[in-house]
């Protein structure tokens, strides 16, 4: 039986190893013993890689997949030591069967996951729910089991669609199995607090109690519903039984196949054009017998449905500019991510306003229609109804065309609002027939049909922002996380707006909707003239950290004789928000720094990035400040060309290269006009038309020796100067004793010991030194040599040192 408390007792004891970087004694010598002390314990397994089984033949295996190493500024509970002790209690529990099992398990403990991908089996929050997210190809048997076999099932189609469409910027080891191994699988993942992911937060008191229980009896169930399989034995074709598939406010799960989903989307489209276009048919009144009297369908004139269309367009542009005049009031104060800090800021100040927006619209436009009577209310609300069917029928028709499987979101709401029609007609067929008891049913039935899909509604954003708001205060400053919150609070406000617009036409009362609109204009003066506004807190029970990248490197430029000419030393500072760099603490270091002049020649502009994010954090957002003392690292980053061969038959150069430097190296090559990189000693293929190739090269020892052979080529036979590539070698020290300089050591006592400055900071530093070797006209070969440290900082700014003033 799986165990929680077991499970959390080594993660406790993981976790308090500290951040593991690959390559950190942490990581290769105490996490690894660990779990090979753990290990040991169990029955019929030697190894790291442990295969449970007693089969010597070939035959198809299960693979679990973790990894227990973290990034620098992390104790990695989370991400992802959590899953690597749920599935050491599994492979406890499934070690004590007496039966043999059908089929081996192989334990994948990965150590070295950190480096440049984002996730094994991850975790991109701490606790609640875990949910199924994405599955690979000829995977839907496996989708099957776990839709039928785990106790607690959790998942939706639309995060499978965001993470293959690469609309979130995150990536897993999920990618590499299905790319690359062609495997079919799935993939979980915690996702609730994101706000302690990859900080010192990640802890296992962050955790919720009963997740790891949870995730353990769901993971269980899994292996053992795929060890009992025929698909690992016949490998069962796949077919397209799961197309979609979602959970039903967290209640249970539905699936059915994209075909079906296709034929229901058509149906429902289908019916939602026939009632509008039932409601304008001249002959339809007479036909059915029917009367404006009743409450279940009124048919309308073709000048209503034009009002009523007129005004669903107008609600529309109301909603999106009342949402978009609170984004550029908050932008002209500098009050990015009031939302990243506080919870109801979002609601608040995005999905009100375009609710309140698009109800003032409709009201403006009720008391014109009042004019001709009550009747003529009631035939208005019912065209404004049918307006809103057909709006929502159209959109699911789009997305139902483009194949997207998230369509399902809008087809549920279209059945329960459909659903109206029929139970006013019982409702018709029960009551007396009068003006105020027609308005009262249509009141209490629309109520009643609305609820579930408002309750949908609500649902789904809450899923989606709990996701999205702590991912978007960390993807750099490209992207506008503001513009992402506007269209996502924009379209809840409006969907909502869309459910109730038509009781506006038989109510008169808008107070409510005038004191929401009050409400959101106090919020914003709240935020904007005080300090609640703040988005970042150094808070124990619910943290809100801003992220701040800073190296202090030394960086040192070569010729052809890989001899050192100039020395620099740098601190380069990054924030990892969309505030920037004109929102940062008042300190000497940061105050005179400048944005770095960039050669056109080189995308990473000679600066040590650590994974290559140069597109969404461009040197240009950056502050590069000079500074006089070194890093202090233990030794010099050794770069030699053992040999030089130029082969004028086929215009190309090849060298042979050593690097020494630390366990993390980073190699930047860039070829220069009228050459390219032909061929290269690794053991992957070149991509095409890169400008700049960025490497990782990593091992699990200190120092480290690298042969490299890069072979240039010219791009025709134009005489042209020598000189083929630059390239820049950085080696990164993010652990150990040369993770800290001096001076980043003085700055975060400077930092943790001025409280006007910052309430708390939170930073990661990684000692450092550098070398650089730049251009000049004799060069045959650039070389930047760069063993830089890193800073993670996660800052507060108090009230006196807001939006950087």
């Amino acid at each position: 039986m799986f165990s929680e408390t077991r499970a959390r007792r080594f993660l406790t004891r993981l976790v308090a190893l500290g951040p593991r970087p690959s390559g950190s004694y942490e990581c290769e010598e105490l996490a690894t013993g660990m779990f090979l002390e753990e290990i040991a314990k169990i029955k019929n397994v030697t190894n790291i890689v442990v295969r449970l089984g007693v089969s010597s033949q070939p035959r198809s295996s299960l693979l679990l997949n973790c990894h227990f190493d973290s990034v620098p500024s992390s104790p990695g509970a989370s991400d992802d030591a959590v899953s690597c002790s749920v599935m050491l209690e599994i492979l406890r529990v499934l070690s004590l069967h007496d039966a043999a099992l059908p089929y081996d398990v192989l334990f994948l403990f990965n150590g070295a996951e950190e480096n440049i991908l984002q996730a094994a089996h991850e975790g991109a929050g701490a606790g609640g729910r875990e949910i199924l997210f994405q599955i690979s190809l000829k995977s839907t048997w496996m989708l099957d089991l776990y839709l039928s076999s785990v106790p607690y099932p959790h998942t939706t189609v639309i995060g499978h669609e965001l993470f293959q469409s690469g609309a979130l910027p995150a990536e897993t080891d999920f990618r590499i199995f299905h790319d690359y191994g062609r495997l079919p699988g799935v993939d979980i993942a915690f996702v609730k607090n994101g706000y302690v992911y990859h900080n010192e937060f990640d802890r296992p008191e962050y955790i919720t109690a009963g997740c790891i229980q949870r995730a353990g009896e769901n993971v269980l169930a899994m292996v053992n519903a795929v060890l009992q399989s025929d698909c690992m034995r016949t490998h069962c074709v796949d077919n397209d039984r799961h197309g979609v598939f979602f959970d039903m406010l967290g209640l249970f799960t539905l699936s059915y196949s994209l075909s079906t989903s296709r034929v229901m989307n058509s149906l429902i489209v289908t019916a939602a054009v026939a009632v509008f276009f039932a409601g304008i048919s001249k002959g339809m009144l007479s036909a059915c017998g029917s009367s404006q009297n009743n409450a279940w369908f009124r048919f309308y004139t073709h000048s209503q449905c034009v009002d009523a269309l007129i005004a669903h367009a107008l609600a529309l542009v109301g909603s999106v500019a009342s949402s978009a005049l609170m984004m550029a009031a908050l932008s002209a104060m500098g009050n990015y991510l009031v939302w990243y800090g506080k919870s109801e800021a979002l609601l608040s100040l995005y999905v009100t306003p375009a609710f309140c927006g698009g109800m003032t619209v409709h009201h403006l436009f009720a008391r014109r229609f009042r004019q001709g009577g009550s009747k003529q209310v009631l035939t208005y609300e019912q065209c404004i109804y049918n307006c809103t069917i057909i709006w929502l029928a159209v959109l699911l028709l789009v997305l139902t065309v483009w194949n997207l499987r998230s369509s399902y979101y809008f087809s549920f709401i279209l059945v329960f609002l459909l659903l109206r029609f029929p139970i006013l007609w019982l409702c018709d067929r029960l009551a007396k027939r009068n003006v105020l008891a027609t308005t009262s049913r249509i009141f209490t039935v629309h109520t009643l049909v609305v609820l579930p899909a408002y309750t949908f509604v609500i649902y789904g954003y809450i899923e989606l922002s709990s996701l999205l708001v702590p991912i978007l205060a960390r993807i750099g400053p490209v992207i506008n996380a503001e513009k992402v919150i506007y269209v996502l609070g924009t379209a809840t406000g409006v969907t909502v707006m869309l459910l109730v617009a038509s009781l506006v036409y038989i109510s008169d009362r808008m107070r409510w909707v005038r004191c929401l609109a009050l409400y959101c204009l106090m919020y914003y003066v709240v935020v904007t003239f005080t300090s609640y506004g703040i988005p970042f807190e150094y808070d124990l029970d619910r943290p809100r950290l801003r992220r701040l990248h800073m190296q202090h490197f030394t960086r040192r430029t070569c010729c052809n004789d890989v001899k050192s000419n100039t020395t620099e030393n740098w601190l380069w500072i990054y924030p990892l928000d969309m505030r920037g760099i004109k929102d940062l603490p008042d300190y000497d270091e940061i105050k005179s720094g400048r944005p770095p002049l960039c050669n056109t020649e080189t995308m990473y502009c000679d600066l040590p990035y650590y994974i290559p994010v140069f597109r969404s954090f461009p040197a240009t957002h950056s502050l590069l400040s000079k500074m006089e003392d070194l890093p202090q690292a233990a030794f010099r980053t050794e770069v030699r060309i053992l040999d030089k061969k130029v082969d004028t038959a086929t215009s190309s150069i090849e060298y042979d290269l050593l690097f020494v430097g630390s366990d993390h190296v980073n190699l930047f090559i860039t070829p220069i006009s009228y050459w390219h990189l032909s061929k290269w000693s690794f053991n992957v293929s070149i991509p095409p038309s890169q400008k700049t190739y960025f490497l990782a090269l990593n091992c699990g020892h200190f120092p480290c020796r690298w042969n490299v052979r890069l072979t240039f080529a010219k791009n025709d036979s134009t005489t042209i100067p020598s000189s083929p590539a630059r390239l820049a070698v950085a080696s990164q020290f993010i652990h150990g004793k040369l993770r800290y300089s001096s001076h980043l050591r003085a700055l975060i006592g400077r930092i943790h010991a001025d409280p006007l400055e910052l309430r708390k900071c939170y930073l990661l530093l990684m000692g450092l030194e550098v070398r650089s070797f730049p251009k000049s006209r004799s060069q045959a070969l650039w070389l930047l040599s760069v063993p830089p440290s890193a800073i993670r900082c996660q800052l507060q700014m108090s009230s006196g040192q807001r939006n950087g003033t």
